[in-house]
C-alpha cells in the first residue's frame, strides 16, 4: 500500500500517583493532555512507558517501551526519582525526548541543558491551551531531527535501532573473541606456555 503512513509511537514518563503538591486526578488530566496532543500527531501509538498490554515483568516493559518508542514525552514536575531515572535510561539511549514540566518546579542542574516546555500547574485555560501547542510542535520538530543528546558532548558511537545492526555488530564481536582466542592459542603453543 503506497499510502500507508508509518506507525509512529510516543511514549510518556511521568508520575501517576499522588505526591507532595499533586493529586492523581492532576496527573489523570495531564496525561490526557499528552495522550490527546500525540494522537493529534499523528502518532498511532500513545502511553505510559509502564503501559504494556502483553504480560510480563514491567520492567523488562519500562525498558523495552523507552528504548523502542520513537519519541518520549518526560514530565519532570514534582521530579519524581523514577520519572528521573527513566529519563537517564532514555537519554543513554540517545534517542528523541520532549521535556516538560509544570511552572513550579525547579528544572534540575543534569537536566538543565535540556530545551524544556513549561506548563501551568494551576491548567489555567489560556496558558495551557498555548502549553499544547508549544508541545505538538516541539514532538514533530524533535522527531524530525532527532537530535543526538550524546553526540553533543562529542560522544560517538554506533547506535543500534534494530535487530539487523545489533546482530552484525554481535557478529563483529564474535569473530574478534575468536580471533582473540586464535592468538592466545597460538602465543602459547608458540612459547610453550
Amino acid at each position: 500500500m503506497e499510502n500507508e503512513q508509518p506507525s509512529l509511537s510516543c511514549g510518556i514518563i511521568m508520575p501517576i500517583s499522588t505526591m507532595d503538591g499533586y493529586s492523581t486526578k492532576h496527573w489523570e488530566e495531564i496525561k490526557n493532555i499528552y495522550e490527546n496532543i500525540g494522537k493529534n500527531c499523528g502518532f498511532t501509538r500513545v502511553q505510559l512507558v509502564s503501559e504494556e498490554k502483553a504480560s510480563g515483568i514491567n520492567h523488562t516493559n519500562i525498558i523495552k517501551n523507552l528504548f523502542e518508542n520513537d519519541i518520549v514525552i518526560c514530565d519532570v514536575s514534582g521530579k519524581n526519582p523514577n520519572v528521573m531515572f527513566e529519563l537517564g535510561l532514555r537519554i543513554a539511549f540517545d534517542k528523541p525526548v520532549v521535556v516538560t514540566k509544570d511552572d513550579e518546579t525547579k528544572i534540575s542542574f543534569d537536566i538543565a541543558p535540556f530545551k524544556y516546555l513549561e506548563y501551568p500547574k494551576s491548567q489555567h485555560h489560556g496558558k495551557i491551551e498555548k502549553f499544547k501547542k508549544d508541545l505538538a510542535e516541539s514532538l514533530l520538530a524533535t522527531l524530525e531531527k532527532s537530535p543526538s543528546y550524546l553526540q553533543s558532548f562529542g560522544i560517538n558511537y554506533s547506535r543500534v535501532d534494530n535487530n539487523e545492526a545489533f546482530l552484525k555488530k554481535l557478529d563483529k564481536i564474535e569473530k574478534d573473541v575468536r580471533t582473540a582466542n586464535f592468538y592466545a592459542l597460538t602465543t602459547r603453543q608458540k612459547f610453550q606456555i
